[in-house]
């Protein structure tokens, strides 16, 4: 591995746990929808510049036949997947919920058979395992009863919305795949996020709820270092993916996000440092490598 690749494994993963630390701070100002809608508002310009540098120097591609339809699947899950992230970390401890993300690679195995046939091997379907064991764990109080797993976990008000957010994350990929074959990188995110401003900001006209905008731009600089966040860690992840093998990647985000959530948590944000909390994500790790093996 060169020194670049090297170091684009260590911040892409950093860049994204930061990301969902600074998305925590944002849900203690608002609910869900218009935290979303402002970070997509502020991401904009620069998609947008982006694309307009792209086509000037005729590197664009704008979109062909067969672009709509996945890009409008790729719009679905952003505006959906976002929004079930920011909601359940705004109810529950960065800790509890962020290393559910693990499931994403559970969720994009079980598509791979359900889609594409592709049969995880039995060192896979051991790491399967492993992680729904640690989500199961996550939810651990006073009894290690499966029943009683399954509902400690059911007690965290955002378990659900995260495992939705690990499910509509694991298909991502099959949408922008199909999308980017269609039409360039940067026309392609300048459409999503652009589609996210706009459903968002109709959604909230439609509901009488654009004044909870206002909360929020009373604190700009932590608005803008969210979204400033996120586009290093978008621009990380696309040159990351053009050095390193996608398995390791992700294995290494996930890995990384699930600890750096218990830290962040415990020496920023007061949370508790549950020993079951530590056991799950360390059943989660290695259940995330074996899968992506």
């Amino acid at each position: 591995m060169d020194p670049i690749a090297l170091i684009l494994l260590i911040l892409c993963p950093l860049a994204w746990s930061a990301f969902d630390f600074l998305r925590k701070r944002l849900a203690a100002l608002g609910r869900a929808t218009p935290v979303t809608l402002l970070l997509a508002l502020v991401q904009l310009p620069v998609v947008a510049a982006w694309a307009v540098v792209d086509t000037a120097a005729d590197a664009a591609r704008l979109p062909a036949a067969g672009y709509w339809l996945p890009a409008l699947g790729s719009l679905a899950v952003a505006v959906l997947g976002t929004l079930a992230f920011q909601r359940s970390v705004e109810v529950s401890e960065l800790s509890a919920v962020v290393p559910l993300l693990s499931l994403t690679p559970v969720f994009a195995s079980g598509l791979g058979i359900w889609l594409l046939g592709e049969v995880p091997s039995g060192r896979q379907w051991l790491g399967v395992t492993l992680v729904v064991l640690g989500v199961l764990v996550m939810g651990v109080g006073d009894c290690w009863r499966l029943r009683s797993l399954v509902q400690g976990l059911r007690r965290e008000p955002g378990s659900g919305p995260m495992i939705l957010a690990a499910l509509l994350f694991a298909t991502a990929p099959l949408f922008d795949k199909r999308a980017l074959s269609c039409a360039s990188m940067s026309v392609h995110a300048t459409f999503v996020i652009a589609g996210v401003v706009l459903a968002l900001g109709l959604w909230l006209l439609a509901t009488h709820r654009l004044g909870e905008l206002r909360v929020l731009l009373r604190r700009p600089r932590l608005l803008a270092a969210g979204a400033a966040v996120s586009l290093l860690a978008f621009a990380l992840q696309l040159a990351a993916i053009q050095r390193l093998w996608v398995g390791l990647l992700e294995t290494v985000k996930r890995a990384t996000g699930a600890t750096m959530a218990l830290l962040l948590g415990a020496l920023l944000l007061g949370e508790t440092l549950r020993p079951p909390r530590i056991a799950a994500v360390a059943l989660m790790v290695v259940g995330v490598a074996w899968v992506m093996t």
